[in-house]
């Protein structure tokens, strides 16, 4: 899917290219590829360390942890889903079931595809529009709650991070990964601030330059204007409102806290040392696996080797590491289900029928520059 161009003709809004079957053939291929890789890693993982080891940690879990773990990952999703509320500028333009639905339908299509959020974002901006918002402002509201979301995630990563690789001894492949997300925490947060500070208009400048590459320059279709009114909307929610930045920010902290506590609680059901420092350490340490296993659906294998490596690193057993993975693995695609369930719905409703409608001079784009 290509997220720009952004072209409209005042009655519809288009975010995507029409399909080319042999590319779409191509990557599926590729995705295969990669899930029967973290098949593999998987398999790997669970005879190195021991399906014995690991059925005993597991068989620590009962029905009312499990119920407790989905609860807190619920009220996580809520308070996400107010952030996202909140990012919407325009008064009662939409319904906080509205941001709900939308925002598990976006989680379900990254748990489900290799895309992550190159899927899960561009999938709740157009959902968005589904609910009678502009393009700009369904765009705006989901990249502000994203900037925001990971405005926390970079600070937690780089503590925690930076705790690993200084005062952990760990295998040298693992230090060095460590101080390079590190070093990437960094320059996301300062080019963050001086461009909110500053109000520079990156999204526009790197959309302007993708444009004159010739590979993208046929897939992108640049619109200057349609661009600044969509990023002039971001900057009303990180820096014109401080109040409505302070609401969305603390939505999103009492989220991240959620998930600490999420750790924190596995680690007193598996009965092991569970200070509630282990349980930052682990949420901060995971935070790059994201992106850094984007390509891999689900993070199949990947996420139970990296948890198993950040559970021996901080001398816990690596079959509590796996377990872990597993739980989360659950109520992960717990919240997919539950997404397809909310697109359906948000799908089988239609456009909202009481919100403002959209005009053609906030779709079309000015003339390509």
């Amino acid at each position: 899917m290509t997220f720009l161009p952004i072209r409209g003709n005042g009655r519809s809004h288009k975010l995507a290219q029409p399909i080319r079957y042999s590319g779409v053939v191509r990557r599926l291929t590729w995705r295969y590829v990669f899930f029967a890789l973290g098949t593999a890693l998987l398999v790997w993982l669970l005879d190195r360390i021991g399906l014995g080891e690991i059925w005993t940690m597991a068989r620590r879990l009962g029905w009312w942890s499990s119920g407790g773990f989905v609860v807190v990952y619920a009220l996580h999703q809520l308070l996400r889903a107010g952030a996202l509320y909140r990012c919407v500028v325009r008064p009662g333009s939409v319904r906080f079931t509205d941001a709900l639905a939308v925002r598990l339908s976006g989680e379900g299509a990254q748990v489900l595809t290799a895309g992550g959020a190159a899927v899960g974002e561009p999938l709740k901006a157009w959902l968005l529009t589904r609910r009678g918002l502009s393009g700009q402002e369904g765009l705006a509201a989901t990249l502000s709650d994203f900037l925001v979301y990971k405005f926390i995630s970079a600070l937690v990563m780089l503590a925690g991070l930076t705790y690993l690789a200084w005062r952990v001894e760990l295998p040298a492949a693992f230090a060095a990964a460590a101080r390079v997300f590190a070093v990437g925490a960094v320059v996301f947060l300062a080019v963050s601030a001086v461009a909110i500070a500053w109000r520079t208009y990156v999204i526009g400048s790197v959309a302007a330059l993708a444009a004159r590459i010739p590979g993208l320059a046929r897939r992108i279709r640049y619109a200057p204007v349609w661009v600044r009114g969509m990023e002039d909307l971001i900057f009303r929610v990180l820096r014109d409102e401080p109040r409505r930045f302070a609401g969305v920010l603390a939505f999103d902290v009492a989220a991240h806290l959620l998930l600490v506590l999420e750790l924190w609680l596995l680690l007193h059901v598996l009965e092991l040392p569970h200070p509630l420092f282990h349980g930052w350490l682990v949420d901060a340490a995971t935070k790059p696996l994201g992106g850094l296993f984007f390509f891999v659906p689900g993070q199949v294998g990947a996420l139970e080797a990296s948890l198993a490596a950040v559970f021996t690193a901080i001398g816990l057993p690596p079959a509590a590491g796996v377990v872990v993975a597993l739980v989360r693995r659950a109520r992960s695609l717990l919240v997919a289900a539950v997404g397809l369930a909310g697109l359906w719905w948000l799908g089988k409703g239609g456009e909202q029928p009481n919100a403002q409608r959209r005009t053609p001079s906030d779709e079309r784009p000015a003339p390509r520059a």
